[in-house]
C-alpha cells in the first residue's frame, strides 16, 4: 500500500508501476492480475458475465490498482479541492512490446466505467532498468461520492467496486490465433465468426435462444403470410437485444403471425445498414415475394429503413410497418469519431448498472464492447463502418435522410432519462466533453440517443413518424430498458396484433 499525499511526485506501486495523483490524498494498493474466475473480497466483486467476456474476447487482467481517497474539507468548511475538481491519476506500466495491446478499465465508487488508452512515456527518467519503454495512461476521478448518491446495489452486472476506485490494467494479443492482426479488417473477421449475419426463426422458450437458420423451404413458409422480424441493435444479436420481451407477450405474437417470426442477426461494427441489406438480398434471391413488419432497437431501426427501400430498392421484401425503439434516425454524439471511446464508456456502464439480463446476455454485449476496445488500441477506428453510420455529421446518415419516401408505416418510441447520484456524476462529469455536453445535458436522451432524434429533427422524406410511445424521466427507461417496460409491451401488441392501415 503507498500513501498519496496530494503531491506531483509519482509513487511507485509495484515493480514498473507508478502512479502519480497531484491534489488526491488517500492510499493506492496494487494487487497481482486475478486469474479468470477469481474474486477478490473486500476489493471487488466482479461477476461471471465480466469472466464471460474477458474469456471470450482474449482480454487478461495483469494488475489491479485499488485507489481509496479521502475527502479534502476547505478553510470554509465546505468539500474542496479533490472533492471540488476532476483530478487526474496518471499511472506509467511497463511497455510488453508490440505483440500485446493495453487499455485500463476505470470503474469507479458508483459503478461507471471508462477506457482508456495509452500514450509512451518519454519523459527525462521514463525508463526501466534494462531499457524497457513505459506506458501511460491518464485517468481523470471524482474523488469521493457524497452519500446517499450510489445508484445500483451488490446486484451489478460487471463489477462492484466497495467504495474505491478501481484501475484495471488489462492486456490483449495484437494478433489473435485465429483471427489474425488486430488491424483493419479485424471487426470484420471477428463478426463472420462470432456475429455472423443469420436469418432465423425466433419464437418463445428455446427456440428465442436456439433457432435453426431459415432453410430455403422455411423461405416459402414466411410467405404464405405476413412475418415478424426483430432486428438488434450494436453490439448485440437477437437474444441479447431483446431479453426483456416476455415469453407470453412472444408467443401472442408467434400465435397472430402464424409461427412466422425470425430474426435478423447481422453485423453492427464492420458493415452499415446497405451492407446488411445486401446480405439479406443474396440470401432471399430466388425466394417468393415477403410482406413482412419489423421491431427493431438502436442501430437496427436504420436497417429497418433500408429493408423500407429508402435508400434502394428492395425487391421480395415489402416491410408493411417498422417500429423504431431508441433508434439514432438522426444520430448520435457518442458515434463520432472523436467520441467513440465516450460510447464504450457510456455502453459499459449501462451495462454494469442495468444488466439487461443474466451473465451470458451481459456477456455477449460487453464481448463486443472488448472488440471495439482491441480494435481502438491497435488500429484506431478503421473497419468500423456499421458505428460510422450512426455518426449524425456522417455521410451515410446524410444520405439515408435524404432518401426516398416509402409506404411503410413508420412507429417509434424514445426516452427521456435522467441519470441520478453516481450516475449522473459518472455520465455528466467523468465522461466530459464540449459536443457531448450540448446534445447529452443540454438535450433530452435516454444515454446513447437524443430522445427527439428517434422521431423528429430533419426534413427527410420518412419523418414525421406515424405513431409514437414517448417515455419520460418518470418512467425511469434507458436505452437497453425499452423492452423491460410493460408501456413498450403494451404498445407493441396494440400496433402488431392488428394490420397495418
Amino acid at each position: 500500500m503507498a500513501r498519496l499525499d496530494g503531491g506531483s511526485s509519482p509513487v511507485e506501486l509495484a515493480p514498473g508501476y507508478n502512479l502519480t495523483a497531484p491534489g488526491v490524498q488517500g492510499e493506492a494498493t496494487a494487487h497481482v492480475g486475478a486469474p479468470i474466475g477469481t474474486r477478490r473480497p473486500g476489493v471487488e466483486e466482479s461477476t461471471e458475465a465480466l469472466d464471460l467476456a474477458f474469456e471470450a474476447a482474449g482480454v487478461n487482467e495483469i494488475r489491479l490498482i485499488e485507489v481509496d481517497v479521502t475527502p479534502t474539507p476547505t478553510a470554509g468548511g465546505g468539500r474542496g479541492g479533490a472533492a471540488d475538481t476532476r483530478n487526474e491519476l496518471v499511472l506509467d506500466v511497463p511497455d510488453l512490446g508490440d505483440t500485446v495491446g493495453q487499455a485500463v478499465m476505470a470503474v469507479d465508487e458508483g459503478g461507471g466505467i471508462t477506457w482508456h488508452f495509452p500514450e509512451r512515456s518519454d519523459l527525462a527518467g521514463g525508463r526501466q532498468r534494462g531499457g524497457a519503454g513505459l506506458l501511460r495512461f491518464k485517468v481523470p476521478i471524482e474523488p469521493d461520492l457524497p452519500a446517499g448518491e450510489a445508484d445500483g446495489g451488490s446486484d451489478r452486472s460487471l463489477i462492484g467496486t466497495l467504495g474505491r476506485t478501481l484501475l484495471k490494467v488489462v492486456v490483449y494479443p495484437v494478433t489473435d490465433a485465429v483471427l489474425g492482426p488486430v488491424v483493419e479488417g479485424f471487426a470484420r473477421r471477428w463478426e463472420e465468426k462470432r456475429r455472423p449475419h443469420r436469418l432465423r426463426w425466433f419464437g418463445p422458450g428455446a427456440n428465442r435462444r436456439e433457432g435453426a437458420d431459415l432453410t430455403d423451404a422455411d423461405l416459402g413458409t414466411l410467405a404464405e403470410g405476413r412475418s415478424l422480424w426483430f432486428v438488434h441493435g450494436t453490439f448485440s444479436t437477437a437474444v441479447s437485444g431483446f431479453p426483456g420481451v416476455p415469453e407470453d407477450a412472444l408467443g401472442r405474437l408467434h400465435h397472430v403471425y402464424g409461427g412466422r417470426v425470425v430474426a435478423f442477426d447481422h453485423f453492427t461494427l464492420s458493415d452499415d445498414p446497405t451492407g446488411n441489406l445486401h446480405w439479406l438480398l443474396d440470401r432471399l434471391e430466388g425466394a417468393p415475394p415477403l410482406d413482412i413488419d419489423i421491431v427493431s432497437h438502436s442501430r437496427g431501426g436504420l436497417v429497418a429503413r433500408v429493408l423500407s427501400g429508402e435508400l434502394e430498392p428492395t425487391p421480395g421484401l415489402a416491410v408493411g410497418q417498422a417500429v423504431m425503439v431508441g433508434t439514432p434516425n438522426h444520430g448520435t454524439a457518442l458515434a463520432d469519431p472523436n467520441h467513440v471511446v465516450a460510447f464504450l464508456d457510456r455502453m459499459s456502464t449501462i451495462l454494469n448498472v442495468f444488466p439487461p439480463g443474466p451473465a451470458s446476455l451481459v456477456a455477449e454485449v460487453l464481448e463486443g464492447v472488448l472488440t471495439v476496445v482491441k480494435i481502438i488500441g491497435s488500429a484506431g477506428l478503421r473497419g468500423l463502418d456499421g458505428l460510422a453510420s450512426m455518426n449524425p455529421s456522417g455521410d451515410y446518415l446524410g444520405g439515408l435522410n435524404t432518401g426516398t419516401k416509402v409506404p411503410t408505416v413508420y412507429r417509434a418510441m424514445a426516452a427521456n432519462y435522467e441519470p441520478s447520484g453516481s450516475l449522473r456524476r459518472t455520465i455528466g462529469v467523468r465522461v466530459k466533453d464540449a459536443v457531448l455536453d450540448r446534445v447529452f445535458e443540454d438535450a433530452a436522451n435516454d444515454l446513447i440517443v437524443p430522445t427527439l432524434g428517434v422521431h423528429q429533427g430533419s426534413d427527410d422524406a420518412g419523418f414525421p413518424i406515424d405513431d409514437l410511445l414517448e417515455f419520460s424521466p418518470a418512467d425511469g427507461v434507458q436505452h437497453s430498458g425499452f423492452f423491460s417496460h410493460p408501456k413498450t409491451i403494451a404498445k407493441l401488441e396494440e400496433w402488431l396484433l392488428v394490420p397495418p392501415p
